[in-house]
């Protein structure tokens, strides 16, 4: 193994190994033994995902089960990852292998004999790999150094009413019973949450069981995996977990047969309970798409938790043939965040809060005296200031002027979109291409192929439109960040009081409709062009009271779509419409919703029946219907409830 020199960085080191992949080749020792066919790679890229190493040290032949080890980092801040192959040839072949087998992300890895079982052995287990769509960003945690890591597992909690415990290195391939029975072992608990592959956060009924449970950290074992037990950060450093917050009691049963009709379905999910919402399939997809999949899915929502825990653990139960998984749904249909719904943590740097001495008589009066100057001069500099933006007014009143009729080509601030107005008559696509082309020449700029463009006429002169390639992005800046969204609005809030309360944070508009994850609300979506002002709004406004409610404000990502999802254009996404009626009486079950759509010829995949929040007198309903069935835009339904005629638009 080749060691580095401690002061050298990760990402020195990365341009070296791109550079100078000599410098970096190993030496090739023999094997400890003529039998070894345990292999070590190191020199992992950080950022390298779980797949791409496991695709890497597959590349050669079998491997043995269960004997493929993926750690992010060792001493060397490094990746590294431990395979026994299923034979020594095929391990010979992995330590001999040329360079560009051993590359990844534009990185050669290290291939030798593993040596180092000791090391090995005191390592950290593995951390679980998260999607995407579920990274969360938990400031704390990551100002836990490795050395303090024993000692905050152990301590005891900041107060003896804290009973939520949290359980990491679960394996991959256990299942949810066998964990829930793992947890169990320490007592009852009254709340469990396994909703991302790798760890669990349980909550026990009293303190003394989640004390025991923290005090077996490592010494109990699932599926031959050691598994680290230590108090959850979110109750240890006070935050809000929104993910307990839900109380939608939302189930995803997968696993319905194909043919299998609707009402049997309901039949099934409704042994547990009574239910208030039922959508099947649970997410937009036309009857080839699901004749493709093998099977139906159904999302249901029941009315009490109790019921929900009940189908979940029945989950693996056999339903006319077909084996059922059920389990949570943390499904967000309306929402295309590529971040999990968690609030964004405060400015990084603290100030040490001193303590305050009243300064002397003689130093106050010294520093009002130079606030006095600073303020004329101030004025003075605003007046200068604003005759100069005058004068600029009028000679780009002129230049405006005398700019129309002319070629305009400016390519400063380039954007993935660009528009340019008061082009000449005789400007065509070609010459726009030819003069960008000119222009990264000249200024030596790569602004990225031209995917779109378009030149019209608008009015009495010229336009055209183009679109840039889009630009990479790094999923854990704050480019990411294109607003906020506001939850838990009371339905039909006034546009301009919700104006009136962030008009300080210099928003461009208001998004307002009824929230489809939980339709007793409005939802908001806000666009604010500046990252830190979204992250202001946040911080100033999340659970504070405004038209009666308590709302619930969160950042909002720029959408980034998954490889299967950009398998289909927009035009080929199947799509939901939703149909919301209102003033129900408060007894009018989700039976006699779906039944009063089925009396009046309308196809719906599910729908939603719910009490109101400010009414609990009345109750509203949602149907769900697939585009492609009923083109029901702008139109008028007459539906006939309980003997009276009403009419609805859609």
């Amino acid at each position: 193994r080749i060691s580095l020199p401690a002061q050298q960085k990760p990402a020195q080191l990365q341009s070296q190994q791109v550079s100078e992949p000599q410098l970096l080749k190993p030496r090739i020792s023999p094997p400890p033994n003529p039998n070894c066919t345990k292999v070590r790679f190191s020199g992992i890229p950080e950022q390298s995902l779980y797949e791409e190493v496991k695709n890497l040290t597959h590349q050669f032949g079998e491997v043995k089960k269960d004997s493929f080890q993926y750690h992010k980092q060792d001493e060397s801040r490094e990746g590294f990852a431990i395979v026994e192959y299923l034979t020594h040839q095929i391990a010979e072949s992995a330590v001999k292998s040329s360079d560009e087998k051993r590359k990844i992300r534009g990185v050669i890895v290290r291939v030798q004999w593993d040596t180092q079982q000791n090391e090995i052995s005191s390592t950290s287990p593995p951390q679980p790999k998260l999607q995407s769509n579920q990274r969360v960003y938990i400031h704390e945690q990551s100002q836990i150094s490795s050395s303090e890591t024993n000692t905050r597992q152990y301590s005891p909690p900041p107060n003896t009413n804290i009973k939520r415990v949290h359980f990491a290195g679960i394996p991959i391939e256990s299942s949810e019973l066998e964990v829930k029975a793992f947890a169990r072992q320490f007592g009852l608990y009254t709340s469990y949450d396994d909703g991302r592959t790798g760890f669990a956060n349980v909550e026990y009924q009293t303190h003394e069981q989640a004390q025991a449970a923290v005090a077996s950290n490592m010494k109990n074992m699932l599926n031959g995996e050691p598994i680290s037990i230590y108090w959850s950060n979110n109750q240890q450093f006070g935050q809000d977990d929104d993910y307990f917050e839900s109380g939608r009691n939302a189930v995803l049963f997968q696993g319905f047969g194909f043919a299998q009709k609707r009402s049997k379905m309901m039949e099934y999910v409704k042994r547990f309970g009574p239910i208030q919402k039922f959508l099947s399939p649970h997410m937009p997809q036309t009857q080839q798409q699901i004749r493709d999949q093998g099977f139906q899915t159904a999302l249901v929502e029941y009315i009490d938790k109790e019921d929900m825990e009940r189908a979940i653990e029945s989950s693996g139960s056999d339903f006319e043939g077909f084996k059922l998984n059920i389990c949570e749904s943390t499904f967000r249909e309306d929402q295309n965040d590529n971040k999990q719904k968690t609030k964004h943590p405060k400015v990084d740097d603290q100030k040490n809060i001193r303590k305050y001495k009243k300064p002397k008589p003689q130093i106050i009066e010294e520093i009002k005296e130079k606030i006095g100057q600073k303020r004329q001069k101030l004025n003075q500099l605003e007046s200068e200031y604003n005759e100069k933006i005058e004068f600029q007014k009028m000679k780009d009143n002129m230049k405006e002027k005398l700019k129309k009729g002319e070629e305009r080509l400016d390519l400063e601030g380039v954007s993935p979109i660009i528009e340019f107005r008061w082009l000449h008559d005789s400007v065509n696509e070609k010459i726009i291409r030819k003069q960008i082309k000119e222009y990264c020449d000249e200024n030596d700029k790569d602004i990225g192929e031209i995917e779109y463009i378009k030149v019209f006429q608008y009015e009495v002169h010229k336009r055209a439109h183009i679109e840039f390639e889009s630009p990479e992005i790094d999923p854990d800046s704050k480019q990411l960040i294109e607003g906020i969204q506001v939850r838990k609005l009371r339905r039909g809030i006034n546009r301009n009081d919700l104006m009136k309360k962030f008009r300080k944070y210099n928003p461009i508009k208001f998004f307002i409709h009824v929230d489809l994850m939980d339709p007793r609300y409005d939802f908001a979506f806000i666009p604010i062009p500046n990252p830190n002002q979204s992250i202001a709004a946040v911080n100033d406004t999340d659970q504070t009271e405004f038209g009666g409610h308590k709302i619930s404000v969160q950042l909002k990502y720029r959408f980034m779509p998954s490889e299967k999802f950009k398998k289909l254009s927009e035009d080929e996404k199947p799509k939901y419409k939703y149909i919301l009626l209102t003033n129900f009486e408060n007894d009018f079950t989700l039976e006699e919703f779906l039944e009063l759509l089925e009396d009046n010829h309308i196809e719906a995949q599910g729908g939603l029946v719910t009490l109101e929040v400010d009414d609990p007198k009345s109750c509203l309903a949602i149907a769900y219907i697939l585009d492609q069935i009923m083109p029901l835009e702008n139109q008028t339904i007459h539906i006939m409830i309980r003997g009276c005629m009403k009419n609805y638009n859609i």
